[in-house]
């Protein structure tokens, strides 16, 4: 377990990584267009490849976490019965639908690596890697949202 929450740990530093870079693109691409009549392409689709990555890669460890969100009414006030119901229902389907996401992303990016995909852009980055970021972060999703399921629900 504690191998689980150290990837976890890792995967939301570099989450948060994603997004500072991804900020300080964006601020500088906005600079250089309006200070300097500078613009170029690859900053805003850098940006939001970035994004997208650390979107993905985050939702493992918030679910990991319990950081997501929740409805918590059930839970306090309904009986232990029915909160013990929506806990096993809410991380089934989480569950459920990520393994989904996961299969349906890995046959995505299958299909990247075979048919060489590129972004349709001036820039024309390969699609390979943002594709194999949803899998990746889907795969620790699918693996938080089983410890989860079968941990025992203790309240916040």
């Amino acid at each position: 377990m504690k191998l689980i929450e150290i990837f976890a740990k890792i995967l939301s530093v570099l989450s948060g990584a994603l997004i500072l870079i991804a900020s300080f693109l964006i601020t500088y691409s906005a600079f250089a267009r309006y200070l300097f009549s500078a613009s170029s392409t690859w900053q805003n689709e850098f940006s939001m490849y970035l994004l997208m990555a650390s979107v993905w890669l985050a939702c493992g460890p918030t679910m990991l976490a319990r950081r997501h969100v929740s409805v918590k009414l059930v839970s306090r006030f309904g009986n232990r019965y029915l909160a013990a119901f929506t806990h096993v229902f809410a991380y089934a389907a989480s569950t459920a639908v990520g393994i989904v996401l996961l299969v349906k992303g890995a046959l995505e990016t299958e299909q990247a690596i075979q048919g060489n995909w590129h972004a349709s852009t001036t820039w024309g980055p390969s699609l390979v890697v943002p594709y194999m970021i949803i899998p990746i972060g889907l795969a620790f999703f699918v693996v938080a949202a089983l410890i989860r399921l079968f941990r025992p629900q203790t309240r916040p």
